[in-house]
This record gives C-alpha cells, structure tokens and sequence, in this order.
C-alpha cells in the first residue's frame, strides 16, 4: 500500500522490477506558481504555459542496477537479501527440529 502526501519519484533502470509493498510519504511535495501574464521577463515557454512547476520536496527512490526490489516502509532491501535471509531461518529451524527429534 502506498500512502502518499506529497511528492514521490521512482527511478529503475531497465531490468530492475520494483514492487511497493508499504511506503508512506510525508513532505510539501510540489506546486504550482501562477505566472503573471504581464510580465514580460518571463521565458517564453513558461509564459505560453502559465504557470511554474515549483518543486518543495520530494522523496526520491533510486534503483540504478537490475534486479528485484522490495520497498517495505523503509530501507530498501534487494530480493536477493530477503531469500537468503529466509533460507537462514529454514536452515537453522530444521536443525533445531533435527535435534529436537533425536531426543
């Protein structure tokens, strides 16, 4: 689930698959500034346009090599880490279930 107030940019490059499990974000985020019509000093494009993006704040997630990523409300931990972590775990309960059944 994602919770969003504000502003939030993911960046992945091609190959990275990135999956937003729970992430909250809280910050200004961004704006837009009228522009006066009158003023002449103005960049055209922006004049045409009316407006300025103004960007306050922003949350900004990176991920610059390929892979498969799992964001869960806080650091980002690559897949990879979390299935070793999990095989870890399995290993050491069926050791703890080998002794256990020895006895």
């Amino acid at each position: 689930a994602l919770t969003l107030q504000g502003s939030l940019v993911i960046r992945a490059v091609p190959g990275a698959r990135v999956l937003i499990k729970r992430l909250r974000v809280q910050n200004t985020g961004w704006s837009f500034q009228e522009l006066d019509p009158s003023n002449a000093s103005e960049p055209e494009a922006l004049a045409i346009r009316g407006y300025r993006l103004v960007k306050h704040q922003t949350r900004e997630l990176v991920f610059d090599r390929p892979g498969v990523y799992t964001v869960d409300d806080g650091p980002l931990v690559p897949a990879s880490a979390i299935a070793a972590a999990v095989a870890f775990v399995a290993a050491a309960i069926a050791g703890a279930l080998y002794l256990l059944r020895r006895n």
